[in-house]
């Protein structure tokens, strides 16, 4: 009894180590039980995938299911500036499935689709009325309920701008070549009709200085 007496203090913090060690075990089970059986989100990957074998580019889309029921979905895409970009009957027709029934995603399985790159920058720069400069691209997917999960693709949004920056550069300098060059043709077309103006000039002086010379001649006659 003198021995815990003596080291009450010590028998305290060693405690108070044990309950807080204890609670951060427990917090971190409580974690990994809610991640387990949460029902409320899907987990989206939106990537870029690049073949410098074949100069392939395409854009890809995986979605996880972290549920541990499976899961239906009806609609899966991008979301871009309110728009939709939906991806869904894509993935039913390059896969023969059964229009008229929901996709099923297995219990922790996930599905993978890849888009053609220059296919979703087109729609993109099209809602985007050309302009370089965009807004942030979501992926999203909606399942069977009507719950729609949407994360930021920020590798794709990247890419696309990029791209479209590149294309706006090159526009702007082809409109800038042709504006050169039409300046040039105007300035050419401007001194072909000042010399036409001047050579008119010159040819108009002959014929009246070919009138005054006959009429010189005509009246020297006269007068012989």
């Amino acid at each position: 009894m003198e021995i815990i007496v003596e080291n009450f203090e010590y028998i305290v913090i060693f405690f108070i180590i044990i309950f807080f060690v204890l609670t951060i075990i427990i917090l971190a089970l409580l974690k990994k039980i809610s991640k387990f059986f949460n029902n409320n989100k899907f987990r989206i990957y939106a990537g870029y995938d690049y073949e410098p074998m074949t100069d392939k580019k395409e854009f890809t889309m995986q979605i996880f299911n972290n549920n541990i029921n499976d899961a239906r979905v009806v609609g899966f895409g991008f979301m871009y500036k309110e728009q939709t970009i939906d991806y869904y009957k894509t993935y039913q027709n390059l896969y023969k499935l059964d229009q008229t029934k929901p996709i099923v995603i297995l219990s922790r399985d996930s599905l993978k689709l890849s888009i053609s790159s220059i296919e979703l920058e087109n729609i993109i720069s099209n809602y985007n009325l050309g302009r370089p400069n965009l807004t942030k691209i979501y992926s999203y997917t909606t399942d069977s309920q009507g719950r729609t999960t949407k994360q930021r693709a920020g590798k794709i949004r990247k890419v696309i701008s990029n791209n479209l920056k590149i294309k706006n550069k090159e526009k702007q300098s082809q409109e800038q070549e042709i504006n050169k060059r039409l300046k040039l043709e105007k300035k050419e077309e401007n001194k072909k009709q000042r010399l036409l103006i001047i050579q008119n000039q010159k040819d108009k002086l002959k014929q009246k200085w070919l009138v005054i010379k006959t009429k010189l001649r005509l009246t020297s006659k006269n007068k012989s």
